[in-house]
This record gives C-alpha cells, structure tokens and sequence, in this order.
C-alpha cells in the first residue's frame, strides 16, 4: 500500500501539473472549457454514493432531477472518447471536457461520463459533439458508469 500511494501521488501531481500548464499555454482555464450545455452536466452531478458492503461495491442515488430524465431523450453536448481500436470501436464515452494527453486519464468521475454503446461512425470526431437519445440510468454498474445514452445520434 505504501509503495501504490508513494507511486501514485507524483502521477497525480505531474498530471495536474501537465493538465494546468496546457491550460494556461492555450490561454485557457477549466471555466473557459466548460460545455454549452454546462447545466446538464452540472444536474448529472449530483450524485451521491453508499457502499454496498455485501456486494462489494458502491451504489449511486441520483437526485430527483436525474431521476426526471431516465427513460427520456435528452440532447447534451460534449467529447467521445472510444472504447475500442480506432474505428473498429462502436462503444464510446462522452465527456464534457476534452481527452488530453494520456487516455488513461479520464477527466472527472463517473458522473462526468455517459456511454454510448452501439454507434457506427465513419470517422470519429475529435471536437465536440451534440449527442441525441434516449437516457437511462444505471444503478448496479461492476464498471462504475452509471448513465447510458441508447439509441445515440452524433451531430457534429
């Protein structure tokens, strides 16, 4: 345990570093990158978790207006980011803030990210999208990804 935290903490910090540094070079802080839709995200948000100790894992409890949106088709922009090998993925994240950098670090946390299962696309756009279809929540997720938008259209 002692050698995950004395490895792990420099990665967050030299990541962090890296993150600001790209922000002020580009002029740009994490206000400015903010979505146009931002109070979509922002209702997505609030979620709050309990473990779920005989299971093993942790359940989320959406708020009363998240609730309002499961089952309804919902228009929200943001970035894909793809599951898979380049255009052989037909799964994707959508996040509202750019991947930058290393993949592996997804900007945010469960409630910042939606997946889209089943979508075919041509080319896969690298600037920000708007993404139609149907939402759903997702209660027991072993993945921790506890929104979904099916039957998704992609508008650039």
């Amino acid at each position: 345990m002692k050698y995950i935290i004395s490895y792990t903490l420099p990665v967050i910090i030299l990541y962090t570093y890296f993150f600001s540094l790209n922000s002020i070079m580009n002029g740009k802080t994490m206000n400015d990158q903010n979505p146009d839709d931002e109070t979509l995200w922002e209702v997505l948000a609030k979620v709050t978790w309990e473990i779920d100790r005989d299971r093993g894992m942790y359940i989320p409890t959406f708020d009363q207006e998240i609730e309002k949106l499961n089952d309804q088709e919902i228009t929200i922009k943001g970035y894909l980011f793809p599951l898979g090998y380049g255009m052989q993925s037909s799964e994707f994240l959508l996040t509202p803030y750019p991947i930058r950098g290393c993949f592996y670090c997804v900007p945010g946390s469960s409630e910042t990210m939606i997946y889209l299962p089943e979508i075919e696309l041509k080319e896969i756009p690298y600037s920000k999208v708007t993404v139609v279809g149907k939402f759903k929540l997702v209660r027991d997720s072993p993945y921790g990804l506890i929104y979904e938008v099916m039957e998704a259209e992609i508008n650039e």
